[in-house]
This record gives structure tokens, sequence and C-alpha cells, in this order.
């Protein structure tokens, strides 16, 4: 669909909701996933417009009313502004055209406007540089003559023609103002407790749920919200037969048996990372979280079957409350050089002065860029009708997190689950309670390129080609994939890291149908 909005041409794709309405001389518009919620969000933030009566310069302090999932444009008279949240998923891009701006939620195919090998990649060199799920530092999209809306940012267009300017500031909710309840480990606790049944009142209209059944802390407390409206959603635990994960089917029928939920088990051995799809999802760009679409596909599948339209699940929880919130990332340099040829190495070290060079706000956690990688949810929106929801990444909660952040700094704390435990302990099953830590992955990962290896590598060999004119070195890509599934290299993150953006890639290129150089229209 297609909207004139003043001196905009908006381009919207049909798995994005999106609402149009007027606060004076300026016309929004506003996009979120989340079709039975919009309404309440428009309503909430056009009421927040009204009241504090935002001006054009008061554009990073509306930033902090926009749900952080969500995307808004604005038209006014003089200039176009776009906001996009820190944990948006929605792919967001744009272009000048003459006197217009055309903003687009889907990209063209690579074939209608050419590839760009710079895009390509920055897709790859976040994940070793940075372990930035989305290229949020560079902006040049797989795309030729498309940039991508920064996340956690405000973007503002003046002039147009050949006096088109473009500026943006972060929306970093470190700087946000908190409410005075906020500022105590007390209040803190109660506000918790208050937005996890605020999520659970958001999702009454959702209809049947389904919910990822772990036995953790979030995906526990995510269900409650929606289990104590009434609701019944249906768990799916993915098991491992593994010994270190012994104690966890238990963990997980007592948290069943306490939310009253029925459980759904599901071999995690054919969910495997980089295990093959009978048919891909499609994506706008390269993201290192297709590694796992195989695991999420067949999360929406018995979503689907079950007649569901919402899988729940606990993402975000760990990053908003258990890492320093207000301590920023840092732009390191891992990347093993063998993995590209000479011509993708200069390439490769253009891409990384850029990444060194590119505004430090950005690398801020308090931006939520770090939050978590929910690209896939798009997609799986737009296979199979379901979306994937989590209370982590609300605005609400996301005050809560910056709140207990700062109470942790000032009083020489580390973060960690122990405020979630204050919170509810009342609430979370004894087994929950009990257990010591998390089970460590470190095995199912190694396991993964024992399991996968073959088509780990026919993943590469399909687009062999087409890899190797972006610059990858394609026979040391196979080796190191070798390497791994000898288990001569298990560091997940570190030994894998360029095996993992190099998929990311080569995943992107063969569901576009781009494999041989006869498909490759560069223009960089």
């Amino acid at each position: 669909m297609v909207i004139e909005i003043g001196s905009v041409s908006l381009v919207i794709r049909p798995q994005v909701v999106w609402r149009r309405f007027a606060v004076g001389d300026n016309d929004y518009c506003y996009l979120s996933l989340f079709d039975h919620e919009v309404e309440r969000r428009v309503a909430s933030l056009a009421q927040c417009i009204r009241e504090r009566q935002f001006m054009p310069n008061d554009i990073r302090a509306l930033g902090f009313c926009l749900e952080p999932t969500d995307t808004m444009i604005v038209v006014s008279r003089d200039d176009v502004i776009g906001w996009k949240g820190g944990a948006c998923a929605i792919p967001v891009y744009w272009q000048p055209n003459g006197e217009q701006i055309i903003i687009t939620t889907c990209l063209p195919h690579p074939s209608e406007s050419g590839l760009s090998r710079h895009g390509l990649i920055a897709s790859f060199a976040v994940v070793g540089a940075a372990l930035q799920n989305d290229q949020n530092l560079i902006l040049q999209s797989p795309v030729a003559g498309w940039t991508k809306l920064r996340r956690g940012a405000v973007t503002r267009w003046t002039g147009r023609g050949r006096n088109f300017r473009c500026a943006e500031a972060a929306i970093d909710f470190a700087e946000a103002p908190l409410l005075e309840h906020l500022l105590h480990y007390d209040g803190i606790v109660e506000e918790l407790r208050n937005q996890i049944q605020l999520f659970g009142e958001s999702q009454v209209n959702a209809g049947l749920t389904v919910f990822e059944l772990s036995g953790g802390i979030d995906s526990t407390l995510t269900a409650w919200g929606v289990r104590r409206q009434g609701e019944r959603p249906l768990g799916i635990s993915i098991s491992f037969p593994f010994y270190e994960f012994r104690f966890e089917e238990g963990i997980q029928i007592e948290t069943a048996k306490a939310l009253d939920a029925d459980r759904e088990e599901v071999d995690g051995r054919k969910l495997y990372a980089y295990a093959p799809q009978e048919r891909r999802l499609s994506l706008d760009e390269p993201a290192i979280i297709c590694m796992i679409a195989k695991r999420e596909e067949t999360l929406a599948r018995i979503a689907r079957n079950a007649g569901a339209n919402t899988i729940l699940v606990g993402e975000g929880g760990d990053q908003l409350l258990s890492e320093h919130l207000l301590q920023p990332m840092r732009v390191s340099d891992q990347i093993d050089r063998s993995v590209m040829r000479a011509r993708g190495c200069l390439a490769l070290e253009n891409v990384m002065r850029e990444m060194h060079a590119a505004p430090v706000d950005y690398l801020n956690r308090s931006t939520l860029n770090f939050s978590y990688d929910a690209r896939l949810t798009t997609a799986i929106k737009e296979r199979w009708k379901v979306t994937t929801r989590t209370p982590f990444t609300d605005l609400g909660m996301t005050m809560c997190g910056i709140a207990y952040a700062k109470w942790c700094a000032s009083h020489g704390f580390n973060p960690g689950k122990k405020i979630m435990v204050d919170a509810f302990a009342d609430i979370l099953p004894e087994a929950i309670l009990r257990r010591h830590g998390k089970v460590s992955w470190e095995g199912v990962y190694a396991r993964t390129y024992v399991a996968n290896e073959d088509s780990l590598s026919k993943e590469f060999e399909s687009c062999y080609e087409a890899l190797e004119d972006i610059g990858f070195d394609v026979p040391w890509l196979l080796r190191r994939v070798r390497a791994l599934g000898r288990l001569d290299a298990t560091e997940y993150g570190y030994d894998d890291r360029e095996v993992m953006g190099a998929h990311a890639i080569a995943y992107w290129l063969n569901e576009k149908g781009i494999s041989k150089r006869v498909d490759c229209n560069w223009v960089d």
C-alpha cells in the first residue's frame, strides 16, 4: 500500500499495521507489527503529543513516548521527521526522489535497483566488530540507492531537491526523565509487577496464544501475565536429551503446572542453528538471526496449527535487566582477515573505518539497539500470520530497566535477575526459584556444527560465485565449517563469527536467487 502524505510517499507492506492521525498542522503515521494493540498505542502517543504540546525542537523527547518496537513518521509544513524505536523489527528504508521522500517498509528486489557490496560487507562486519545484530552504525542497505532508517534514532529531513538535508539524534533512554517511584528499589519492584500485569491486559484481545515454555524467569512471567487474564496458553518446550539438560524437563513440567498450561515438547536436535528449511523466509537484508529460522518457523507452525495468533517469548529480559544498560558496546576488530581475498579485505577495512567513525551514541545499550534481534518477526508474520511478542521491549518495561541500571550504578551493584525474584517470588514456581543458573548452551552450539556441517557448506557452495564477487574466500569458509564440524574450534561467537556473518549473506543471496556472477548487478 502506498500512502501519500504531503512530500512523503510511504510504502507499507501488508504485515505492518498503520494508523494516521493529525495534531495541529502535523500529519502523523504510526507503524507497528501488533494489530490488536495499535489503537491503544496510537491513542496514548497522540494524547502525549497533545498534552505536552511537542514542538519540532522536542523531537527527542517525543521519542521517549514512542513504543521502542514501533516507528512513526510526521510530515509538517517545513520538514519530515521519522522516529524508529531501538527495538523495532520493522524494516524501514528511504531515498530522496526529486521533491519527494520515499519511505518504504519493503526493499525492492536487488534486480530492480542493483546490489551494494558495501551494504553486504557491512552486514557481515557487524558480527565481528560490535556483536551487533543489525548494522545500525552503517546505513547503506544491500540494495543500491536505499538508506536504512536508523534504529533508536529520530531522523529529520529538510529541504527539497538539491537543498535536501538529513540529520539524526539518538533516542537514548538514559536521558529520559524517571518518575519519582522509579528512583527507589521498592518502586522499581512494584512497577515491574505492574508492567507484567499491563502486558497481560494488552493481550486480552489477542485470542489464543502459545508461549515458549523454557522454564526461565522471563518467559514464565510473560505467560503468567496473560494467564491471569483468563487465557490458557499452550507451552512449547524445546528439549535436548543431553546430560547438561537433565534437570530442565522437571523445571518445565512444574512451570506448566503452575501456569495450568498444556505442554508440547519439541526435539531441539531438529532445530539446531543452520538446520535446512524447505522454504526460506524472505528478509529485506542479511541478518544473522536467520541461523535459527528453522526453529522460529517450527514454533510458528505449531502456533498456527493450534489456532493461535501470537507467540509469547521472554526475549530481551536479560539484556534489559541483567546487562550493564548504561555501559556502551565497543567496536572491536576480531574478524579473521583470511575470510576475505585481497579486494574483499580492502572493502572490509573501509567498512571498519566507517564503523569506528560512526556516532558513538548508537553504541549505547540504553538506546535499546542491542535488546535482541527480532527481524524474523516480520517474515514469520508474513508466512504464518502469527506475531512474536515479548513484554521486555515495552516502553514501561524499558523505563524499569533504565531505573534499575541507574539504581545499581548509584549503589555499586551489578545488574542481575535478583530484582525479578524479589518482584515475583510469590508467583514463580519453586523449581525456578531453586535453580542455580541457566544451562550453558556451549554444548548445543558445538553440536550444531556436527549436525549441520553439510547443509552449512551447501549454503556457501550454492552461491559460491556471488560470495567470491563480494570478496569472500569461499574455500576458507568451507575449511572453517569443517573445522567446526570436527570440534577443532567450538567457542560460539569467537571461532564461528566469520561463519555466522557469511551465512547471513549466503542465506539472503540464495533466497533472492542470486548465486552466479551473472545474477549480480553491482553498483559499487
